[in-house]
């Protein structure tokens, strides 16, 4: 079950909130987390993928490095 990012267009507090593809389609903004306003919009989430011939060697597809690292991709950190 896909986890979604949203924030609150009232106090900008951003939350997540666990639930289906089909609830998230059919659901109106769910209430914030902080001040229960139903101002909330979904959020487009960032997330990482494996790829190239390595386990070691992730990259960020959402376009922020690994952890603390500001390069946008871990092909720069890992040499193969």
């Amino acid at each position: 079950m896909p986890i979604y990012e949203y924030e609150c267009t009232r106090c900008k507090e951003r939350f997540e909130l666990l639930q289906t593809r089909q609830a998230a389609r059919k659901s109106n903004s769910p209430p914030c987390s902080g001040c229960s306003s139903r101002r909330t919009r979904r959020l487009m989430s960032a997330f990482v993928g494996r790829s190239g011939a390595s386990r070691s060697e992730s990259r960020s597809l959402g376009g922020s490095g690994c952890g603390s690292c500001s390069r946008s991709s871990c092909a720069g950190c890992h040499s193969a």
